[in-house]
């Protein structure tokens, strides 16, 4: 069993969209069964499926899809009819052939008969490979109340008081909600090869309890999902209210060590960094910092272990138009508060030969013992260095100022990881990179703090790239692991290594 926990609504709904797109598209010629759930849960992840699709990231003209249930007596037109609600938040709106579309009868002449069929229709696609499903209050799955039988299939359900109260906020009297429905079975739901569960807000929380913490009883249905080969659940930090601490501190703390898909990570930047660990990050200007690896800044829980040296004033990057030409040091600042360091994080070195304009002939031996110094002063366990190549050169120069400087007899033999990162002028696509993991609300933080450095809007010195910083980083980031999420990259070198790297 898996849980993910997200900050909120929005968070859950968007993983779960890039899980289902994911799994869509692992095999995008292969048709995929997926189990569908209607209800207000399940509209946010409705909502990004169609972005997706609308963006041209994912087709589901090979996806074959059962939902979980329909009320009795509401013909398919009926605008409170789940037939209704599917074709209204979903597949109006996506490619999908309709012929792929199973939804239960809820008007069926024969009703048992529809429900025999439905588990014919299932069984004859191969089963679901994906069912994904809501959760009640009272921990109920697709419409299986307390007290269903775990051998279930698909069936003819009465609903229960606390279900009706709960769906009587889609009709105009309490009075109108169905009090029956057919849904399929939990047996169905357990022979599925896996099962996807999102739960929202406080009013879950007693049922995820029920699911996930407490014994397995036929009073809370979703709790049989504990024996079930591969289950996740997707909850919000509100739905987590009723679960123990440890719970919850167990599962984030596995979300550090696997990836979207839940296999390990083995090339993950926290399996290398700890909190005792010093770490420097020399930032040619004073925005590469934020730009190559501000998620990461943001996700390292020891905030004072980082130290941020930035080697240049930035300011020949200033536009004309701006009068004051040093303000990039308080942008930076501004930047990396947003990332939760502190003011004393920073260094601003203001390296001589930037502010010497790169003269002919010039002697770099001031900058080599200023960079000296500062990793004395700092005794890093971890240096990273940004590693791309800026229109101006001033990239390239610092990089090679580091390889100089690590030459220098006080500190060669120095016992140092070196990190090298890249930040708006280009990615890291070395398959064997060491990656950090960036989530959607994350990634949010860390575009708020590029857009601290107001100067660079519009960037001076753009390149032959016209999309703005915050734009760039969106594409360079995207998880090659996870459709929809996203990861900084970084190569890992010895010192030896660094000094006669070339790039």
């Amino acid at each position: 069993m898996r849980v993910i926990i997200k900050h909120d609504y929005d968070s859950v709904c968007y993983w779960t969209a890039s899980y289902i797109k994911n799994k869509i598209m692992e095999n995008p010629d292969k048709q995929i069964v997926i189990g569908l759930p209607t209800g207000s849960t399940p509209i946010g992840v409705y909502k990004y499926l169609i972005t997706f699709y609308k963006n041209n990231e994912l087709t589901f003209k090979h996806v074959v899809t059962f939902n979980m249930d329909e009320y009795i007596g509401l013909d398919k037109t009926h605008t409170q009819s789940y037939h209704h609600f599917m074709y209204n938040n979903f597949f109006n709106h996506i490619d999908i052939n309709p012929n792929n579309i199973y939804i239960l009868n809820g008007i069926a002449k024969n009703l048992e008969k529809e429900c025999i069929d439905y588990e014919y229709q299932i069984n004859k696609h191969g089963g679901i490979d994906l069912m994904f499903g809501g959760l009640g209050t009272d921990g109920h799955i697709a419409f299986n109340e307390p007290g269903s039988s775990f051998d279930s299939i698909t069936r003819i359900k009465t609903l229960n008081d606390e279900t009706i109260e709960s769906n009587s906020r889609f009709f105009k009297n309490i009075q109108d909600v169905p009090k029956m429905a057919l849904t399929i079975g939990i047996k169905t739901i357990m022979k599925s090869k896996e099962v996807l569960i999102v739960a929202s807000g406080f009013n879950k929380a007693r049922a995820i309890e029920g699911s996930i913490e407490k014994p397995i009883s036929h009073m809370c249905p979703g709790s049989i999902l504990q024996t079930h080969q591969k289950v996740c659940f997707v909850i919000d930090d509100a739905a987590t209210n009723e679960l123990r601490v440890r719970t919850v501190n167990y599962f984030k703390g596995l979300q550090r060590s696997i990836d979207y898909l839940g296999k390990p990570i083995l090339k993950n930047l926290n399996n290398h960094i700890n909190d005792t660990n010093k770490i420097l990050i020399f930032s040619p200007h004073p925005d590469d910092d934020v730009i190559g690896m501000g998620g990461t800044i943001y996700s390292l829980t020891n905030k004072s272990n980082i130290k941020i040296a930035y080697m240049t004033s930035g300011q020949n990057g200033v536009p004309d138009t701006i009068n004051d030409k040093a303000c990039r040091e308080q942008e930076a600042i501004n930047a990396i508060l947003t990332l939760g360091l502190e003011r004393n994080s920073a260094t601003f070195m203001k390296l001589p030969f930037y502010e010497s304009k790169k003269q002919q002939n010039y002697d770099y031996q001031t900058d080599y013992q200023e960079c000296k110094q500062i990793i004395q002063s700092t005794k890093p366990t971890d240096i990273f260095i940004c590693s791309d190549n800026d229109p101006n050169g001033t990239h390239k120069i610092c990089f090679e100022i580091l390889q100089n400087t690590f030459k220098l007899p006080e500190i060669k033999d120095l016992d140092i990881n070196i990190w090298l990162y890249k930040g708006a002028w280009g990615h890291i696509d070395n398959k064997d990179a060491i990656s950090m993991p960036i989530p959607k609300s994350v990634m949010n933080i860390k575009l708020i703090s590029i857009k601290q450095h107001l100067s660079q809007y519009p960037a001076k010195f753009p390149g032959s790239d016209n999309r703005t910083f915050d734009e760039r980083v969106i594409a360079y980031n995207k998880s090659n692991i996870m459709f929809g999420e996203f990861e900084e990259k970084f190569e890992k070198l010895s010192l030896w290594e660094f000094v006669d790297y070339s790039f």
